[in-house]
């Protein structure tokens, strides 16, 4: 019969085999689940910049000028209330309201939201923008990059952004 000594060295080599075993396991899990649950964070901000460009749409029909305004289209009754305050499931929203010389879209014509992650690698890593043609495009901009202030080409892929779908 062993000593008790020898049963605990025994029982504590077990235990600590056992918990490297599971940080193991968390140490490929975690990144992997927080992997997954940025991706629905980003599938979820083309979704509702989806639902901007179709309160856009409408509003342009009604009024024959784009609100470029998340606000004004929640006023019209066309935007959900999350989205008219520019926050939403950990994604930030707004308008781009300048082309890529610094000049006002025209509301007649066009208008560019972006969506960019509340906690960049948290909540998301890559912004994404759209414009009146429905286009959404994406790109990883790194750790503590400003939102879109203008939009960022007349072909924003010959600046490193990635067409998502339309």
């Amino acid at each position: 019969m062993p000593s008790p000594a020898k049963q605990g060295a025994s029982s504590l080599m077990a235990l600590l085999a056992a918990l490297t075993a599971i940080g193991l396991v968390l140490a490929v899990l975690v990144p992997h689940l927080l992997g997954e649950r940025r991706d629905r964070q980003e599938a979820a901000a083309g979704d509702a910049l989806r639902d901007i460009l179709k309160a856009e749409l409408a509003h342009h029909e009604k009024g024959k000028a784009f609100a470029q305004d998340l606000a004004a289209l929640h006023d019209q009754g066309l935007l959900a209330g999350p989205l008219a305050v520019g926050l939403k499931d950990g994604t930030q929203f707004g308008a781009i309201a300048r082309d890529e010389n610094g000049v006002p879209f025209d509301p007649a014509r066009r208008f560019a939201y972006y969506a960019v992650p509340e906690v960049y690698g948290q909540t998301g890593k890559r912004f994404l923008i759209l414009d009146e043609t429905g286009r959404i495009y994406a790109r990883d901009p790194g750790f503590n990059a400003p939102p879109p202030a203008a939009w960022p080409a007349s072909d924003p892929t010959t600046q490193g952004w990635l067409i998502l779908g339309q």
